[in-house]
């Protein structure tokens, strides 16, 4: 899959401008904040903090595809659509974006 604005590929790239930027549960950012103490986080903390954050961004927006879309059809192609995201990079950038807010 080829690059889109700097993103891994097109499906990033929307889910992180259309939804992310509009639809991050604010307990997450009580999460990032608590996560980040700070502190410069080493390699390996980034990873695991960007890892776990990208997988609680799947899980919320898979299940609001679940509670939202009644069509089974349509449920089953939005979440093969959501697999192709790469969440830990979204993760990624809202955690950097958040963190200058605390410096």
């Amino acid at each position: 899959m080829a690059k889109y604005e700097g993103w891994k590929n097109y499906q990033t790239y929307i889910i992180s401008k259309e939804l992310v930027n509009r639809k991050v549960p604010s307990s997450y950012n009580d999460d990032i904040l608590e996560c980040w103490n700070g502190k410069k986080w080493n390699k390996i903390e980034q990873e695991y903090v960007n890892e776990k954050y990208g997988n609680e961004l799947f899980d919320y927006y898979y299940d609001l595809v679940d509670k939202s879309i009644k069509d089974q059809l349509f449920r089953d192609i939005v979440h093969d659509y959501l697999v192709d995201v790469d969440f830990q990079q979204i993760a990624k950038n809202l955690i950097d974006d958040y963190k200058k807010t605390l410096i």
